[in-house]
Formats: C-alpha cells, sequence, structure tokens
C-alpha cells in the first residue's frame, strides 16, 4: 500500500490507470519517500579534542551528504552516503581559554559539537610566566601565555581581548597593562602568571593619538605610555597610581618626535625616553626627565653624549638597567659616530657615556633586555644575521658573547628576560615566531628550550614576564 502507478510504461507508451500492476508491456515503478534521522544531534570534548561517529537513518536509495561548518572540525570518513550510514569526524585540540561551539550538516540535519577551554595547571615551584601579543595587519590580534618550568615551556591564549598592540606586567606580577589598537590601556588582575576576564581599571587614550608600550615603576606606582605620533601633541602621558585610580599627570613633552620606548630607573626618580625621527630632522636622544614629587621636568645637558643621528626617519629604544646603575640605549644605525649601541653610567642626575663599550658594535641594534642582576644585556641585530646579541657585564665592561647554538633565523621583535633571570625569551619575524633560551650562569651559555606545542600565527610585538612564587 501506499504505491502509486505510473501513467507511462518502460517504453514511454500511455499506461491505462486504475489498475496497479503490470500486465503485458506494462511495468510497475515505486515513488520513495526519503526521511532522515541522526543517532544524536550533539557531542562534548573536552580541550584535547577527539574523535566522534554519528550514525544515519535512511531508506535505501536516499542520498545525503555531510559538512563541517567549523575549521576546527574534521568529517575524516562519510562524507557522502546512500540509505542508512555513518560520518566520522576529527575534534582539533582547543588551545584557547574560551570554549567552542562549530557545527556539522548531516543529511540536513544540525549535528553541535562543543569544546571546552584550555585550562593551563598554576604554575607553581616557582614557575616563571611570559605574556606576548601580536598584531596582525588584519583582524584581531591575541594575547598568548607560557608558563616556563625546568626545560619545558607550555602555552594558552586567552581570546576575548579585542585587539590588544602591547603589554606589560606590572612589576609584583598583580597586574597585566594592555594597550589596545584604540589607544586605551585595559588593566586585568592577575593570578600566577594569568590575567582574568574582569577588567580592573582603563586609561583613557592619549588625545586620540595611540601609543606603544604602558612603561611601569619599579614600585607600580607611575604609569608612563610613549605617543606614537610625530606631531606637536607628542608626549609621554604618565599616570599615578592610587588603589584602583589612576590620576594623570602632566604630559611631558620634546618636541614633533614620536617614541617607542620610554624607561623608569628602579625609584622613578627619572625617566628616559627614547625619540624617533620626524622625517625632517634627526632627534637628539635619549632624552632624560627627572620627578620631582608628581612632576617631571627635563634634565638639560643629559645625558653628556646623546646619538647623533644622520636619518630623519630613525628609531631609538631604552632600558634602565634592574639596578639603576646604567642606561642602555640603542639606535637603528644611523649614529654619525658608528656607537649604535650606547652605555650610559648614572650617577644622581648625570648620565655619563662609556666611550669604547661594549667591544663590538652591533650594526642595527633594536629593542633592549637586561638580566635582573644586570648580567647580561641582550639586543636586537634587526636588520642582519646573527639577529640576536648578548652582552656580558664584568664592572663596566661590556663583551659580547657567542651566539647560542640555536639563534634566531630572523629579525627579533621583542625580548625579555624571566624576573628570576633563568630564561631569556625572544620573538622574531618568522617560524617558530618564540625562542626560549634556558641560561647557565656558569658558563654563560644560552640553550633553546623545546619549542612549544602552541605557537603564534605571526610574531609577537611585545612580550613581559612574571614570577609566579612557589607554593
Amino acid at each position: 500500500s501506499g504505491q502509486s502507478a505510473p501513467t507511462t510504461d518502460y517504453d514511454g507508451n500511455t499506461r491505462p490507470q486504475g489498475s496497479r500492476w503490470d500486465s503485458g508491456a506494462y511495468e510497475y515503478v515505486a515513488t520513495i519517500t526519503c526521511s532522515y534521522s541522526l543517532s544524536a544531534s550533539s557531542a562534548s570534548y573536552s580541550p584535547s579534542g577527539g574523535t566522534g561517529s554519528v550514525n544515519v537513518t535512511s531508506a535505501s536509495g536516499c542520498s545525503w551528504t555531510a559538512s563541517s561548518n567549523a575549521s576546527w572540525i574534521t568529517i575524516t570518513a562519510g562524507s557522502s552516503g546512500s540509505g542508512s550510514g555513518s560520518v566520522n569526524y576529527s575534534v582539533a585540540a582547543n588551545t584557547s581559554t574560551s570554549s567552542r561551539t562549530g557545527t556539522l550538516t548531516i543529511a540536513g540535519q544540525t549535528f553541535t559539537v562543543t569544546e571546552s577551554g584550555a585550562v593551563i595547571p598554576s604554575p607553581s615551584g616557582g614557575a616563571d610566566v611570559v605574556a606576548g601579543v601580536y598584531a596582525p595587519s588584519t583582524g584581531s590580534s591575541s594575547v598568548y601565555f607560557y608558563t616556563l618550568s625546568g626545560n619545558s615551556i607550555q602555552g594558552t591564549t586567552s581570546s576575548w581581548r579585542v585587539s590588544p598592540f602591547s603589554l606589560s606586567y606590572a612589576p609584583d606580577g598583580s597586574l597585566l597593562y594592555i594597550n589596545l589598537t584604540s589607544g586605551m590601556t585595559d588593566i586585568y588582575p592577575v593570578t600566577n602568571g594569568l590575567a582574568g576576564s574582569t577588567l580592573f581599571a582603563t586609561l583613557p587614550s592619549p588625545l586620540g593619538i595611540d601609543d606603544n608600550g604602558p612603561v611601569i615603576s619599579s614600585d607600580g606606582l607611575y604609569i608612563a605610555r610613549p605617543m606614537d605620533s610625530a606631531d606637536s601633541g607628542a608626549g609621554v602621558q604618565i599616570f599615578q597610581k592610587s588603589g584602583s585610580s589612576y590620576l594623570p599627570l602632566s604630559t611631558v613633552t620634546y618636541g614633533p618626535y614620536a617614541s617607542f620606548s620610554a624607561s623608569f630607573d628602579p625609584y622613578a626618580n627619572h625617566l628616559a625616553v627614547a625619540l624617533n625621527g620626524s622625517g625632517s630632522t634627526p632627534p637628539v636622544t635619549p632624552i632624560i626627565f627627572k620627578r620631582n614629587g608628581s612632576t617631571f621636568s627635563r634634565l638639560t645637558g643629559q645625558p653628556n653624549v646623546p646619538f647623533q643621528d644622520t636619518y630623519p626617519y630613525e628609531h631609538s629604544l631604552v632600558a634602565f638597567s634592574p639596578d639603576g646603575a646604567y642606561l642602555y640605549a640603542t639606535d637603528e644605525g644611523s649614529d654619525a659616530t658608528g656607537n649604535n649601541f650606547r652605555i650610559y653610567t648614572v650617577k644622581g642626575d648625570t648620565f655619563t657615556w662609556l666611550s669604547g663599550q661594549p667591544n663590538v658594535q652591533p650594526a642595527n641594534p633594536g629593542p633592549i633586555a637586561v638580566s635582573p642582576t644586570n648580567t647580561y644585556i641582550a639586543i636586537s641585530n634587526t636588520y642582519s644575521h646573527p639577529y640576536l646579541l648578548i652582552y656580558k657585564r664584568s664592572g663596566n665592561t661590556f663583551t659580547l658573547l657567542p651566539s647560542p647554538a640555536t639563534p634566531p633565523n630572523s629579525q627579533v621583535t621583542a625580548l625579555t628576560f624571566t624576573p628570576d633571570g633563568q630564561y631569556l625569551v625572544v620573538a622574531e619575524s618568522q617560524y617558530p615566531f618564540i625562542l626560549a633560551y634556558q641560561i647557565n650562569a656558569t658558563t654563560d651559555t644560552f640553550t633553546a628550550l623545546p619549542k612549544p606545542a602552541l605557537l603564534p600565527p605571526a610574531a609577537f610585538e611585545s612580550l613581559s614576564s612574571v614570577k609566579v612564587a612557589s607554593k
């Protein structure tokens, strides 16, 4: 029952209606109505992912297809079939701390897959955490967190942040300051090196001008934001922290020059600022500001011998040593004397260039990192191999060390020593984008750790590190 007779026979001849079965030259053809059902409508997975299977039930001769609507869910078998069958799929590991949901379309039905967010174990035993942010030319960027302990490095991401550009931990590890591409700075509380999702405070954009990297004094009370804009409003915006409030102080200015870099000495008595060329006039850089109460005023004549740039677009960077005894400054390579890496001793308000140091000058130096004991100074050699240069200090003598056995194979975009001095973490512009070195201070060797399972898709623009106390 339920079958209907055709109006023509196999040869196309008109078939008399009213009869249900063939006689003679007439044939019977049945009409099939197809329906489909799935053995389940959803499945859930842990952050490690896995595999699964869904059964399709349908009548013989009923065809169907299956497709994935999420890049992290792959159909491994059964992308099409007829009648009853099965669809096999795999779910990739989720390295983000956020859960995610994707779907498969199977025989016109929706099958939902949910995967939990990654949970990185709370670092203990004195582990180090390094945070990094990359800024792609299009789309949103992400913050990555890496935990270093022994000879291993593990990573995870926090995908809830919107368009971060650069970041810095507060020196005590309690807060993470994240500069956004809008120019604002979002501040998040930190537990065991990992930032939570609850906003602590937001610093406004400095006159609508994007800035490059929050710089925080060692007591956490002063936050400086260099402005990446070469116009009449260029300067460094400074905030003073009081509890959960941030009081804006007067912006320090220095003419029509942008800045990518600034650094406080350990007591926030001085603020060094590195200037970039305006495009018409090379800057005199670095410049020094002295704090008196909550006011920062420029120290004229300091340092005693600044860079003598010959290129009007030049970039320079600065970093105080952790003890405040030295100021390190780099110029990308156009100093008239060829001294592109300058080291200044600091005594009171006097900054004196150590002529003849270091023993080997870099060609095109960039970002600077200083170890906690001021024993090692690592800098980027921007445009030429070796891309990473590491100097060792002994008194006022600075000597270039041999390159690590596994050096970066491309431009170093950011670098940081961990607070315990056990590791140097380097971001480079090409794969694998991040390198972590374990430091042997006895032999002055830097040994590369195995690459972490989680690698960023592009170079980090900014790195910052924090120490997690032993439990």
